[in-house]
């Protein structure tokens, strides 16, 4: 490696290798949840490898996964035609995004909501209170100065599979409202 070349070269190259990430895949709210996921998948696939730091390891993966849940949330309302700046503004509380979700839902299909709501409300509803702002697990202390909250003890792999379940429907609720849209415009060029 050139020894002139300045950090931000070294870090952000201008040219294309195949060594280097290339930001372009990584576009839009579905892909960037699929890298925190995939992520968190590997780090805990890992566990029992790494040892004792786990444990500072283990914050780490709570916090993708749960980053992972609201980009999920988030690149949902975006499919369903929500304002890039709207779902933005909506911050990082997964019970209002859900809800939000869930009103959109809702105005498509009140089944659909409500499989939805079965089947995933309660996943949303754990995670939110483990971290109501978003930072119980990323920062080591609150605002006031005082440790974060957080739980006592946190098994990785259910997390994962609860995570991935959640992905699952998400994706799937997605792929029926797409289906859904084409069938009508479909119907209506008849």
């Amino acid at each position: 490696m050139p020894t002139n070349m300045d950090i931000r070269e070294e870090i952000f190259p201008s040219q294309k290798r195949e060594a280097y990430v290339q930001t372009e895949w990584a576009a839009g709210w579905m892909s960037t949840a699929s890298g925190f996921g995939e992520a968190a998948r590997r780090l805990t696939d890992q566990r029992r490898q790494i040892g004792a730091e786990i444990d500072q390891i283990g914050v780490a993966i709570f916090y993708l996964q749960r980053h992972r849940v609201e980009l999920l949330i988030k690149g949902a309302l975006d499919e369903l035609g929500c304002a890039p700046e709207e779902v933005f503004r909506l911050g990082h509380d997964l019970r209002r995004l859900w809800l939000r979700l869930g009103a959109e839902i809702e105005g498509f299909s009140a089944q659909l909501w409500r499989e939805l709501d079965h089947e995933a409300t309660q996943f949303v509803e754990v995670l939110q209170e483990a971290d109501t702002n978003a930072a119980q697990y990323r920062y080591p202390v609150g605002k006031t100065g005082g440790a974060s909250r957080r739980a006592e003890f946190v098994d990785l792999h259910e997390l994962q599979r609860h995570a991935e379940a959640f992905d699952s429907i998400i994706e799937g609720c997605i792929d029926w409202i797409d289906e859904a849209r084409a069938a009508e415009a479909e119907f209506k060029e008849l």
